[in-house]
Order: C-alpha cells, then structure tokens, then sequence
C-alpha cells in the first residue's frame, strides 16, 4: 500500500490552557519563529510582527514561552538554578542586553544544559554552583 503524503500542520499557541506541563523536554527550543500579520487595511496599511518558539507544544508565542518555563522552574523548585545560570549566561554568554540574557537563561533552563556533559561550560559551571553533580 502507498504511504499517504501528510503535509506538516502548524499548531500555533498564544495561550496554554492545556494539562499541566511536568517535563522541560516539552519547552525545549528547536527555533524560533515569527509572522506577519495585518493590523489594519485601511488605505495606509499597518503590520505587526509575532514572535513565538517552536517546540514540542507547537508554535508558543514568545511571552507565553517563557510565562510556561518560569512556572515550571517555579514548580519544580529550581528558582536558585535558574538564578545562577542567568547569572552564568550575563557574564560569560554573548547577550547584549538583560532581557536578551533572561531569554537565553530560559532556552539554557529548558534544554537542561548543566546536565549536559558536552556542553562546554559542563565543568565550570557544575564547580562553581553544583560540585556535589560532579562528584557523583
């Protein structure tokens, strides 16, 4: 039998109301995203722009994004860590602003970095915050 061509469908969120969300693996970032859109049509046409993540939820809005990781930082306790990864990011990442530095704390945060022995930072960060990860 043939297989059937199923074209790629695009779930955009602007809001979450679904199940409570337990995993970072579900926020984790593949890329960001953005689109067009027509505020008005009068004569002199106006456009605006949104901003989303593209994870496994789907297309999250960018604010959205980081209002879900936050409360499940929040949740799962793990307000000091993201605290010092923020601080990690300020210092030795190439933000340029605090804002900027906060969303990539959050992608870091998401994608569980300081448990990823191949991240190059793995060792100098876990000394500095979390020597007891280094000596098990």
């Amino acid at each position: 039998m043939k297989e059937q061509f199923r074209p790629f469908r695009r779930i955009v969120i602007n809001h979450y109301t679904g199940p409570e969300i337990t995993d970072f693996a579900v926020l984790r970032k593949h890329h960001g995203t953005g689109q067009a859109y027509l505020i008005s049509s009068n004569p002199e046409k106006k456009y605006g722009y949104r901003h989303g993540i593209q994870c496994d939820l789907g297309d999250v809005e960018e604010s959205e994004w980081q209002r879900l990781v936050e409360n499940l930082i929040k949740r799962c306790g793990e307000q000091k860590l993201f605290s010092h990864l923020l601080e990690w990011e300020k210092l030795y990442g190439f933000s340029r602003d605090a804002k900027e530095a906060k969303q990539m704390a959050l992608e870091l945060h998401a994608a569980r970095i300081f448990d990823n022995k191949e991240w190059c930072d793995y060792t100098a960060f876990n000394e500095k915050y979390r020597p007891e990860v280094l000596k098990k």
